[in-house]
């Protein structure tokens, strides 16, 4: 379990938003699905990731439209099921933008 008052941060990669997951609620949701116990050990896929969330100096890659938590430092990936991907994103969006493809340059 991550520590309810630990600096969770989200950044989605094409848009450079960047926020604070504040809400305990919210910390704890996230926390009880990273720390499960299905996460796949064959390594990381090939999704592409939009999301970077950093909880503890650890950075977890997540691509919102297929709901896969990559985990690169430890070469394993986590696919959430359509109920717990729905919960993921409405917590994220609540932050930032789940903006999945890159934004064209101004």
């Amino acid at each position: 379990m991550i520590d309810p008052v630990a600096v969770v941060s989200i950044h989605n990669v094409f848009t450079g938003e960047n926020a604070n997951i504040t809400e305990n609620e919210d910390i704890r949701t996230i926390s009880n699905i990273l720390c499960g116990d299905a996460w796949n050990t064959e390594g990381t896929t090939d999704c592409l990731s939009n999301i970077e969330i950093t909880i503890n100096e650890e950075t977890y890659k997540y691509h919102s439209d297929c709901g896969t938590f990559n985990d690169n430092v430890n070469q394993n990936y986590l696919s959430l099921d359509d109920e717990r991907k729905a919960v993921v994103n409405a917590i994220f969006s609540e932050y930032i933008s789940l903006t999945a493809t890159e934004v064209p340059a101004e």
